[in-house]
């Protein structure tokens, strides 16, 4: 937004067409290709946040914690309702879904794509459109916590900021590792709760912790690069941020070469081990990647295209 107003745009044009292409992308992605699709809700999140682009910090700070109430009681609910019905429906809704899931392993083990789509199309993208009844509040959530950031002065000023991002990193790191601990002693059963609260409690924890050790990552990563050295052995990761949206959809298009049936069809073949090394070969060949494109072009391959498409034609 910054950027913007000093180009003297329009922020609102701007911003309104950079997410419309990613809204573009987005309902590809997820239509087409996977359903773990995150870019549509980025999209949809991202043209709410236009709303608060001239609020106080205040006013931004009391909606993020009332989107993630809202997030945290809607995610208890749904799981505590799914645990209810899964104890009280009759044995057939179960096995019907049973067998629902071994099509699925079967479809996208062996089918080719037209094969692959028609199933998605029809079994998988119903169950996953309901999912933005969380997703997009919990995502204009975490936005406005990065625009409350912005307008805090942070991004323009780490240096002054550090205290500030020290208390974050610490506080982040004590609860982020506590909720961690319960959330693995619930979710490995040593404790137990009552069944209708487990899945609920699990949940929301996950929720929780999975969001306050991201905010360890980032003020660690932060405070990492306020030191030469430490900015110099990370600096290996920056062309990989340059041109994430390439990154990300080229992930998408790698693992369906790898685990979908007109592939090597991997798919529900793969152990948890096997997975997080397949993980590492494929992020640390992006590495190199993006360090060679980089170092030859200003902007990523599908970053270009986005930018074209967002600013032409505006003044």
């Amino acid at each position: 937004m910054e950027r913007v107003k000093a180009k003297g745009l329009s922020v609102g044009k701007v911003y309104s067409r950079r997410l419309f292409f990613l809204l573009l992308v987005g309902l590809i992605h997820l239509f087409l290709l996977w359903s773990g699709d995150i870019l549509l809700n980025y999209a949809l999140a991202g043209f709410f946040l236009l709303f608060f682009r001239n609020s106080s910090k205040e006013k931004i700070k009391r909606w993020a914690i009332g989107l993630f109430s809202s997030v945290i009681f809607l995610t208890a609910f749904f799981s505590w309702l799914s645990s209810l019905v899964e104890n009280v429906l009759d044995e057939d809704f179960t096995k019907e879904f049973a067998m629902l899931v071994d099509d699925a392993v079967v479809v996208f083990q062996n089918g080719n794509y037209s094969e692959i789509l028609s199933f998605r199309l029809a079994e998988e993208i119903p169950l996953i459109l309901p999912n933005f009844i969380i997703t997009i509040p919990m995502v204009l959530f975490i936005f406005l916590l990065g625009l409350y950031v912005g307008k805090k002065g942070v991004l323009l000023n780490i240096a002054g900021h550090l205290p500030w991002i020290r208390k974050v990193w610490g506080n982040s790191l004590i609860y982020g590792g506590i909720m961690t601990l319960v959330f693995v002693i619930l979710k490995m059963e040593i404790i137990i709760v009552p069944f209708y609260l487990h899945d609920a409690v699990v949940e929301v924890l996950s929720l929780f912790s999975g969001l306050v050790v991201s905010f360890f990552y980032i003020s660690s990563i932060t405070l990492l690069c306020q030191q030469d050295l430490w900015k110099k052995r990370l600096s290996f990761l920056a062309p990989v941020g340059q041109m994430a949206l390439t990154n990300y959809l080229l992930q998408t298009v790698i693992c369906l070469l790898l685990f979908y049936g007109y592939g090597l069809g991997l798919y529900g073949k793969v152990t948890p081990e096997v997975g997080l090394l397949i993980t590492f070969v494929i992020f640390a060949t992006q590495i190199f990647f993006s360090k060679f494109w980089m170092e030859r072009f200003n902007y990523g391959p599908l970053e270009r295209v986005w930018r074209m498409f967002t600013y032409k034609g505006i003044k």
